[in-house]
């Protein structure tokens, strides 16, 4: 299984939004991928609008995500997430569904 966490607008699941400011996302949906299919969705409530370093992928992290897919984020919060060893993969816009479709071709292309 593979655990997908976005930044998300509003609490919608695969047709919420995809947040621009990664730290300041009131929602994460995650996603839960097996085989290529999403088997499960869940909207988790942003906890730490009002933030410290390494307070969101400490968050996700106790989710077991292993991806975050998002439009930007900083380098600090990249390096944090890498040591924790959840992957980031920047870029993506528009909604949720999107993002993931885009991801998991991109994983079956080897990109």
């Amino acid at each position: 299984m593979l655990r997908i966490a976005i930044p998300s607008r509003d609490d919608k699941g695969l047709e919420s939004s995809i947040e621009d400011h990664f730290g300041r996302s009131s929602y994460f949906t995650i996603v839960d991928v097996v085989n290529g299919e999403i088997v499960r969705v869940t909207v988790l409530v942003n906890p730490f609008k009002e933030h410290g370093y390494g307070d969101i992928p400490r968050f996700l992290k106790s989710h077991g995500v292993d991806v975050v897919l998002a439009k930007r984020m900083g380098v600090r919060a990249q390096d944090f997430f890498k040591k924790l060893g959840i992957k980031v993969e920047l870029g993506f816009e528009g909604l949720v569904s999107e993002a993931v479709k885009e991801y998991l071709s991109r994983l079956n292309q080897g990109i």
